[in-house]
């Protein structure tokens, strides 16, 4: 068994780090760009975070909408309590700061799967796998759109580091406690990772 040598470990840590950033700024850029652009199931988000503000359950709850984002945006409201005017450009800095929760699970995930690759192929692949998570989620999911796909997404890749962790013998009870806990909120985030 070969072990890394340190100067490699710096040389990916500050690659990550690089893309990372880059990642935020594109994400930014996007996020600033469409601050105030909305889409009809956004609207309907803010409502349902409008109407658990209000403690209106009869609107609040529904079963065609999910409940986690619309409870984000409520939480964030009732801290900043916007004027409608900057209802819209809020709703975007949160998108903002789930894209970044989605870029912490994309992160844990890739160094999880690339855990046992040698040095030469991990920079490579780090590399690809910040461009695919770029094209994914900032061209695929969007930023200008108030939507939970991207929260969905984060839980994805959450869910996927963990399983990986769990295939390779590294399973604890700790760790399928942790599992079941993000497939519970991301379920509450879209209910397509209920068979999950």
């Amino acid at each position: 068994m070969f072990l890394k040598p340190t100067r490699m470990i710096n040389h990916e840590r500050y690659l990550r780090i690089a893309l990372m950033a880059f990642a935020i700024g594109i994400a930014f850029l996007y996020t600033w760009a469409g601050r105030y652009q909305m889409n009809p199931d956004g609207i309907s988000y803010l409502d349902i975070a409008d109407a658990y503000q209000n403690l209106d359950w009869n609107n609040a709850i529904n079963a065609m909408w999910s409940p986690l984002y619309s409870w984000i945006l409520a939480f964030v409201f009732f801290l900043f309590s916007p004027s409608p005017f900057w209802k819209f450009p809020l709703a975007h800095i949160v998108n903002f700061f789930i894209y970044l929760f989605a870029l912490l699970s994309f992160d844990y995930f890739l160094r999880v799967l690339l855990e046992r690759h040698w040095e030469h192929e991990r920079i490579p692949l780090i590399i690809l796998g910040y461009f695919l998570f770029l094209v994914g989620t900032v061209s695929f999911i969007g930023l200008a759109l108030v939507t939970p796909d991207m929260l969905v997404a984060g839980f994805a890749f959450l869910n996927m580091g963990i399983l990986l962790r769990i295939f390779r013998g590294q399973a604890t009870y700790t760790l399928f406690g942790i599992w079941g806990i993000v497939l519970a909120i991301g379920y509450f985030a879209k209910s397509p990772l209920f068979p999950a």
